[in-house]
């Protein structure tokens, strides 16, 4: 079962899905997939443990953890790291995995792109999904870093690197 995100999280604003009672049980499947895999790689399995015994109503207790959950903007020398927050980085990681698997299908004869009758499939989706995937990654690398270079805070920390895609 999913912790931080809900199918409710979907049904409006730029991660809106439109769902059907199979797809509800579909978008499950992603949830539950997807917000686990990447906050194991976003925290490392020991972090990720501490992580989620922590939550209470998807939301975490301890300061630690709320730092790196909420919204944030991060400067150094360097220049800016911003964070959209937790709760939206997964959001656009599961949106990405599910939209991409089901704007096509399998049949017998190889994967077919849907079709309507009376609609056309909009030549912008790819790109689209791209950009919430790479906007999800510069979350979570900015994440990731605020965690490196607190590492008194974070000593359990051992992520790894999730890297953007290419648009389709």
């Amino acid at each position: 079962m999913s912790n931080i995100i809900q199918l409710n999280d979907f049904k409006s604003g730029e991660f809106r899905i439109p769902k059907t009672t199979w797809q509800e049980l579909t978008l499950q499947s992603y949830l539950d997939k997807y917000e686990r895999k990447y906050l194991i790689r976003l925290f490392g399995r020991e972090l990720y443990d501490l992580f989620i015994a922590n939550l209470v109503g998807g939301v975490p207790t301890s300061q630690r953890f709320i730092d790196v959950f909420n919204e944030f903007t991060d400067q150094n020398d360097c220049g800016f790291c911003d964070s959209e927050g937790m709760k939206l980085m997964i959001q656009g990681f599961i949106y990405f995995h599910y939209v991409r698997r089901t704007f096509t299908r399998n049949t017998t004869d190889g994967v077919k792109q849907t079709t309507a009758e009376n609609s056309v499939n909009p030549d912008t989706i790819f790109a689209e999904l791209s950009t919430r995937f790479n906007n999800a990654v510069e979350s979570f690398a900015c994440i990731q870093k605020f965690m490196c270079e607190n590492s008194e805070i974070y000593p359990e920390y051992d992520g790894v690197i999730v890297e953007e895609v290419i648009p389709m």
